[in-house]
């Protein structure tokens, strides 16, 4: 996993598993690098905030703020909101929307979660299914 991999520093390996899911805008991962990059190590922080609409609907506010200290770029920031649909125990369905943000190097980057992508309506939303046993 990804704290195995920071733990035994083994940074080119990292960047390799870590960046195809940082370009995709996984904040996890982007902010990872960074940690490796800059010392090896972090702090995340995060709030969730989850609310019952009615019956089965109910909506899920989150932020989480990853910093790795020894670095005047190392800060993340990765927010969610989303429309949960929650059948039974076995099956949940949700949609909605990641804002990331991120300073590097390079520069400061954000990004909007799902990207627009060419072949689709603009505004879809991301939807995730998760099915239990």
């Amino acid at each position: 996993g990804i704290f195995g991999i920071i733990y035994e520093k083994k940074y080119l390996l990292a960047f390799h598993k870590l960046f195809p899911l940082a370009e995709k805008g996984i904040s996890a991962a982007q902010s990872d690098i960074a940690g490796l990059y800059y010392n090896g190590w972090g702090v995340r922080l995060g709030v969730d905030y989850i609310k019952t609409l009615t019956g089965k609907w109910s909506g899920l506010i989150d932020g989480d703020l990853f910093l790795y200290p020894g670095s005047k770029n190392g800060l993340f920031y990765e927010s969610k909101i989303l429309l949960i649909w929650t059948n039974n125990s076995q099956l949940r369905i949700m949609a909605g929307y990641k804002i990331t943000y991120g300073k590097y190097p390079f520069g400061s980057h954000w990004q909007i979660v799902p990207p627009q992508l060419p072949t689709l309506p603009p505004g879809l939303p991301m939807i995730d299914i998760q099915i239990s046993w």
